[in-house]
């Protein structure tokens, strides 16, 4: 080739750089601590993980040459080895992350798994050791999912309120708490791997999610509209400005049917269309 020293000297810079993500990354192991049950034992083989890894750095760094010098043809024999060190340590990682995993059983949990080693879950051989949980994490999220749904379309009309909340506010306050019980494991699941939400079984769950979040804000707004509909002092207005704001309310997403047709109104008054329930 026409730059072959040129090529030659760039492939040796991306193997540098990949030495030296790779230090970043597994560096962070020496700060893990795993909780549950399994804690004591898994925050055992994270340290003699970091610990193997450590002496893998150190003797790749013992190298008695240049390692920029692409004259120097032992660097690649000495750079598979520590590569070769590295994807063993990365199989035990993954063992112990899915252990960690296997341990805990809600979903919020094996989240926290995946937060506790995060960075490290993007390597490839993790990432294949993971490929299943990610699945069975989706599943789990999914039933929890339909629960929270189902509480909703049970105890929407009577929701559980606090003894010490008012009736809209702990409606309000109820509702606010089904929706963040899933609102933080589905911002996690959308920072998987894509391969894992192309699959058909995430894409159910976001469908679900989205339904769920849509009655929610819609249930919202009617509790409060509820108790102003009688008032004729416009103070409806208050309380529906975003609604008003964004056009139109689904009357799909009420289940009573309260809206039809929201239009955004120039003075303070909105008009609606209301009905009782059922």
């Amino acid at each position: 080739a026409l730059f072959s020293r040129l090529d030659a000297f760039l492939e040796r810079c991306h193997d540098v750089l990949d030495f030296a993500q790779t230090v970043v990354q597994f560096t962070k192991l020496g700060r893990i601590e795993v909780g549950g049950t399994k804690g004591k034992a898994l925050t055992a083989s994270v340290e003699a993980i970091f610990a193997d890894f450590n002496g893998a750095v150190e003797k790749f760094r013992g190298v008695g040459y240049e390692i920029l010098d692409i004259n120097e043809s032992k660097f690649e024999s000495d750079f598979k080895a520590f590569r070769k060190t590295i994807t063993e340590l990365e199989r035990r990682l993954g063992n112990v992350v899915c252990q960690g995993f296997d341990d805990c059983s809600t979903v919020y949990g094996r989240f926290r798994v995946f937060d506790t080693f995060d960075g490290l879950l993007e390597r490839p051989t993790i990432q294949d050791e993971l490929e299943k949980r990610y699945v069975l994490l989706v599943k789990a999220f999914g039933s929890d999912l339909k629960v929270v749904q189902e509480l909703f379309l049970h105890y929407r009309d009577e929701p559980p309120i606090a003894a010490n909340l008012p009736p809209i506010s702990g409606a309000l306050t109820w509702c606010r708490g089904l929706l963040d019980r899933v609102r933080v494991p589905m911002n996690k699941l959308v920072q998987l791997d894509k391969s894992v939400l192309d699959r058909e079984e995430a894409k159910e769950v976001t469908k679900v999610y989205s339904t769920l979040k849509a009655s929610s804000r819609c249930y919202g707004a009617f509790t409060s509209f509820k108790r102003v509909v009688s008032r004729n002092d416009g103070s409806g207005w208050f309380l529906f400005r975003f609604w008003a704001d964004s056009g139109r309310v689904e009357p799909a997403l009420c289940h009573t049917g309260v809206a039809r047709g929201v239009r955004k109104s120039e003075d303070r008054g909105v008009p609606f269309e209301y009905k009782k329930p059922l």
